[in-house]
């Protein structure tokens, strides 16, 4: 088996977050992101001298001068964090002190500076995300081929969610859907790998669906290193840090799917896995977004799972989801973002009975396993779901970012894969 080099980034539509590559040097190819080192020979710059050491501006500000400076360090980190916490690039800490919880606010992990990434492969992901949609879309559309995915999974002795999901979602099924409109919104993670003939290519690592983090703080992220890298006197124009607007666009998703279901007075409801989650203040910042982009009053209300058990019914009449015996819902939004009971996933599934929008329904949920990344990787099943007119070129595009995942049943190949890691 090969070595290879790896490196992360978050593609949402056209946004990369977080890259790293250890072949900028060694690969002459343009980049996006370009961070402070090595990124010199990549910008324009202005030839400003340093009032201290008399060293030009861009050598001042390249990374293995900063690790040499701890003054400069400092500041910039402390700039950074002020930066963060000022502009909304945080999370709630919560723990609790004689049964009594408290919880602050911190900034997020990030770093400094961001890492580059190949402008090629950046723009691979982004010209295959549409095909990716439409791949996850049609799986989710077709219950059939869901449960066959998961058959040995639904027969299995060991019990699980799936499981528990897949019996539930035969019911709803057998009965009928009320709203046949779903809200779909998926981030899918690809990574820059070097294979067996040196190329750098891109590979997706997972597809994710239902309570996707970063949705808000991922713009921020970009924000943050953009004023890194310009302060630094890099270019950070455009061309070189792409914009990342994944905040707006989740924002006017939801306000379409709300506009959608016809009720002025029907409120779009997030509903949390807890009152301190993680998510809570993302889910607040595309409320805020939410309501920069729209002119008319789109009433936003949250709730816990905990409290949906007595705060949500659905009407016999017209099968409403009623919130608090007063709104109407029109878009149920899925910011659990944990690990339910059994008795939580017989609430949710319940909901789907209901003509409020979910985001996202139940069966993408199944769509979107690791069972179905490895039902993915074989031979024919992609082509499956793109028969159209013009449609083959997306089936190609899937295939070329496509990670081989673990076999279901026997696969030559990857054995002797692991007869070579053994031998080694």
């Amino acid at each position: 088996m090969s070595r290879r080099k790896w490196s992360g980034a978050n593609i949402r539509g056209a946004t990369v977050c977080g890259a790293s590559v250890d072949f900028a040097e060694r690969r002459k190819c343009p980049f996006l992101l370009c961070g402070a080192n090595g990124a010199a020979q990549m910008s324009h710059h202005r030839n400003k001298l340093h009032a201290k050491d008399g060293t030009e501006q861009r050598q001042q500000y390249c990374v293995s001068n900063i690790e040499n400076d701890p003054h400069i360090l400092l500041e910039q980190s402390l700039d950074a964090k002020d930066w963060a916490l000022s502009n909304g690039l945080v999370k709630l800490q919560c723990y609790s002190i004689k049964d009594k919880v408290n919880c602050v606010t911190q900034f997020m992990p990030f770093a400094l500076y961001p890492s580059p990434f190949p402008r090629t492969l950046f723009q691979q992901a982004v010209d295959v995300h549409q095909a990716m949609l439409l791949l996850y879309f049609r799986i989710s559309s077709d219950y059939a081929f869901l449960k066959d995915a998961h058959r040995q999974v639904v027969n299995s002795e060991r019990k699980s969610i799936i499981q528990s999901l897949i019996r539930r979602l035969d019911n709803l099924y057998n009965d009928g859907f009320q709203q046949p409109v779903a809200m779909f919104c998926q981030r899918a993670d690809y990574m820059a790998s070097e294979d067996d003939n040196g190329q750098i290519v891109l590979k997706q690592v997972e597809v994710n669906t239902g309570a996707v983090g970063s949705f808000a703080t991922s713009p921020r992220f970009s924000q943050l290193h953009r004023r890194m890298v310009a302060n630094a006197g890099l270019d950070a124009s455009e061309a070189v840090t792409p914009v990342d607007q994944s905040d707006k666009m989740y924002a006017e998703t939801l306000y379409h799917s709300w506009q959608k279901f016809g009720n002025d007075e029907a409120v779009i409801l997030f509903i949390h896995g807890s009152p301190y989650s993680h998510l809570m203040l993302e889910s607040r910042q595309i409320v805020h977004k939410l309501e920069e982009i729209t002119s008319k009053k789109v009433k936003s209300r949250f709730i816990t799972l905990k409290e949906a058990f007595s705060r949500l019914k659905i009407d016999p009449i017209d099968k409403s989801l009623i919130f608090d015996d007063k709104y109407v819902v029109a878009v149920l939004v899925d910011r659990i973002g944990r690990e339910i009971s059994d008795a939580e996933l017989a609430v949710c599934v319940e909901f789907e009975r209901s003509t409020a929008i979910k985001s996202r329904p139940m069966s993408f949920f199944v769509s979107h396993t690791k069972r179905m990344q490895q039902v993915l990787s074989t031979p024919g099943i992609v082509e499956r779901f793109f028969t159209g007119p013009g449609e083959e070129g997306m089936a190609k595009a899937i295939r070329k970012v496509q990670i081989k995942g673990w076999p279901i049943g026997a696969d030559e190949n990857i054995e002797e894969g692991i007869r070579q890691a053994k031998h080694n």
